[in-house]
């Protein structure tokens, strides 16, 4: 027998879980594996807003797909008032985290970035009594069924 073509480690850029750049959006990656030498079929699932939980599979032949390398992330430096922008970006990091298997309690979004307040509860409880069903029952009603 004799064993598999030797394919360059530099493909190894394509791992499980990582995240591309092919035609201008961004993927994460399911699975990577060499078609031949140089040339690998990557599979992946959108994450940008117009490609997002679109599977797809690209040839590095084909396509230019371009590996997302975490150390050459610019950091910036957050201006708005009391860091609004990052924290509005780490509760939307948050809510779309899944919860872990072992946790057993509720997930609850409230008091992520507001505090509850009265006035913008009582609309919503005003508008959701309007749509429950009521019964109404009469003494005159149980004397008729019996």
């Amino acid at each position: 027998m004799t064993p598999p073509p030797a394919f360059p480690a530099a493909d190894s850029q394509y791992a499980p879980g990582s995240r591309i750049l092919v035609r201008d959006e961004e993927w994460l990656v399911r699975t990577a594996r060499p078609v031949r030498d140089g040339v690998m079929m990557v599979k992946a699932v959108g994450v940008s807003e117009f490609v997002q939980d679109v599977e797809a599979t690209f040839s590095t032949e084909l396509e230019t797909v371009q590996a997302m390398v975490p150390e050459e992330t610019r950091l910036v430096q957050d201006t708005s008032a009391r860091f609004r922008r990052s924290r509005l970006f780490l509760e939307a990091v948050l809510r779309r985290t899944p919860l872990a298997q072992s946790e057993r309690g509720l997930a609850l979004a409230d008091r992520f970035l507001l505090d509850p307040l009265t006035y913008q509860q009582r609309p919503a409880e005003l508008a959701l009594a309007g749509l429950r069903p009521q019964i109404l029952y009469s003494a005159r009603d149980s004397l008729e069924g019996a």
